[in-house]
């Protein structure tokens, strides 16, 4: 598939038509150039896709699938291969039900014993979590699924996890915080990385937009490659759109009545 190709041919109306999501899980279709709706669904230790009604929170029902363990005990191995196994299981289940692509696995750093996402999250070492998790996605995308590494960055709280302002000096944020999504993506990944950015002030900051810059040759675009990667914006850490696609997003995924994700 020519990408530039398709890009090329496009008018404007039907670029703009992918800068739109359909539902909360799928992207619109330009059935005019042969591109199919694109799914994704939630995970990474199983998938969380519905069928019925749709949701981003999971009170809806959801297909049976397996539960895998979370990241929090098979990050206790040190196993790559355990976690290239698992993430190929995990392909397989997203192929079985038309899943383009996983949200996930989750890298953030472990900062506090509190944080209530702390079972999602490998480690609070930045070099396991990214060698655990640049398994993971190998064994994903070895099944032609797309993965989401998530959540950049900083996300490190459930507590006013919309509002929290995180001040961050920049050698922790190099050295721990974004050292996982670096290391996991860099000769790993040709998938997407989900920001959620602790909120919206560090979703606003320029400085995130600094960090970003500074790592879009493995976040954003590779050149001569047929695939595109992009940043999955949090629907609550990234509410202003058009500001965010200033800010540094390649895309930005809407839902009609929400501010969501791309």
């Amino acid at each position: 598939m020519d990408i530039k190709k398709i890009l090329k041919g496009m008018t404007l109306e039907e670029k703009a038509s992918l800068c739109s999501g359909r539902d909360f899980w799928h992207t619109k279709a330009v059935k005019s150039r042969n591109i199919p709706e694109f799914e994704v669904s939630d995970g990474p230790h199983g998938l969380r896709r519905q069928t019925l009604k749709d949701d981003h929170i999971g009170a809806s029902e959801s297909i049976k699938a397996v539960c895998f363990p979370a990241a929090c005990a098979t990050a206790a191995s040190f196993d790559r291969n355990l976690l290239n196994k698992l993430g190929k299981a995990l392909g397989n289940e997203c192929q079985a039900e038309g899943v383009g692509t996983i949200l996930g696995p989750a890298v953030n750093i472990k900062r506090s014993p509190l944080c209530g996402r702390n079972f999602e999250y490998f480690s609070e070492d930045p070099l396991v979590a990214s060698e655990l998790s640049g398994a993971m996605i190998k064994g994903v995308q070895s099944k032609n699924v797309g993965t989401s590494i998530k959540h950049f960055l900083a996300n490190n709280q459930e507590t006013r996890r919309q509002t929290v302002n995180e001040i961050v000096d920049e050698r922790a944020l190099r050295e721990i915080y974004l050292a996982a999504f670096e290391r996991a993506v860099y000769g790993k990944s040709n998938g997407e990385v989900c920001r959620c950015a602790a909120g919206v002030h560090a979703a606003d900051d320029i400085d995130i937009y600094i960090v970003i810059e500074q790592v879009k040759a493995c976040f954003f675009i590779k050149h001569g490659q047929d695939h595109v990667e992009a940043v999955l914006a949090d629907a609550n850490g990234c509410p202003a759109g058009k500001a965010h696609i200033g800010a540094g997003h390649q895309r930005l995924y809407l839902k009609e009545d929400r501010a969501a994700a791309f």
